[in-house]
């Protein structure tokens, strides 16, 4: 029997192969969904899944996935650069939307 750490682990491996196999983006996504159902606690896991919501034009649900990687992790500059990004196609300034910064601290 796997933990939930190794499981949640061997799905990163698979939706990983998927994307570089151009396999449909809805699959891929849900089975990111599955990751974060497994370690729901995992930033990287939102991370991962607002990065492909990113790639398929889904910019506020990849806003929200990054908004939580953040609350989870507030040190993962990743969430940060790519939450920017999201904000940018939403048509916003950064800070205007999920999130502001005060300098080291999230609020």
């Amino acid at each position: 029997q796997t933990s939930n750490d190794e499981s949640a682990e061997s799905l990163r491996l698979l939706e990983k192969t998927w994307v570089e196999e151009n396999e449909p983006m809805p699959r891929v996504v849900a089975e990111q969904n599955r990751v974060i159902d497994l370690s729901p606690l995992d930033a990287v896991a939102w991370i991962n899944k607002g990065m492909l919501l990113l790639h398929i034009g889904r910019w506020e649900e990849a806003a929200q996935c990054f908004d939580q990687a953040l609350h989870l992790d507030p040190n993962q500059t990743p969430a940060i650069f790519h939450m920017a990004c999201a904000e940018d196609k939403l048509g916003r300034k950064s800070g205007q939307g999920f999130y502001k910064w005060e300098g080291d601290k999230r609020t």
